[in-house]
């Protein structure tokens, strides 16, 4: 359990609604050194996560400023025309 940031980030995220915050910052900060050790393709792989991500450093007071982007809209676009272009693909 100690390598899945993902446990880290849920666990911050108990800790701060049972308003144990000084717990919860050391979570986050443990998420986020998992977090940060990943691949770009990895982080961007879970929006859910990097939504509460955002929301737990922001709640936290810490900066959430490193967050990856979310994918850019026109590569969102482009892979989804990609998909109608030239028929269906099934």
């Amino acid at each position: 359990m100690e390598s899945d940031h993902l446990f880290h980030l849920n666990y911050a995220i108990t800790l701060l609604k049972h308003g144990k915050v000084e717990q919860a910052r050391e979570q986050a900060q443990k998420f986020e050194s998992l977090f940060q050790a990943l691949d770009d393709e990895a982080k961007q792989s879970d929006e859910d996560a990097l939504k509460q991500r955002t929301s737990l450093l922001m709640s936290l007071n810490m900066d959430p400023g490193m967050a990856p982007p979310s994918r850019p809209k026109q590569q969102q676009d482009d892979s989804q025309a990609g998909a109608g272009a030239g028929g269906s693909r099934k």
